[in-house]
């Protein structure tokens, strides 16, 4: 875990994961997941095909290359690993429990 500190520099970074991040899955198929300075979070889904959104909320911890997503609800964690971030690009290798996916998320205004 990150200490007060750690996190405060973490969060003041101007390459911060703190923020809203888009990934898109397809066509008409995307995902928002907005990263909070206090390091809670939600996860928004849109997919036109299967009706429309589905959210969940988490808690989140950054260190060493990886982000830790804890989904509020189930107590779930998922693990990402290889995470760079700039002013615009979130990086990371997504492990889903089938096979490891490179995933580009933008950064949203």
């Amino acid at each position: 875990l990150l200490s007060r500190r750690q996190r405060q520099m973490c969060i003041r970074d101007s390459n911060s994961i703190v923020g809203t991040w888009r990934y898109d899955f397809g066509y008409n198929a995307y995902a928002l997941m907005t990263f909070n300075e206090d390091l809670t979070g939600i996860y928004r889904e849109y997919d036109e095909e299967d009706g429309g959104w589905w959210s969940y909320t988490f808690t989140w911890l950054q260190n060493n290359g990886k982000v830790m997503v804890i989904d509020d609800e189930d107590g779930y964690g998922d693990e990402y690993y290889n995470v760079t971030v700039t002013a615009t690009k979130l990086t990371w290798t997504y492990n889903n429990g089938y096979g490891s996916e490179k995933q580009v998320w933008t950064r949203q205004q």
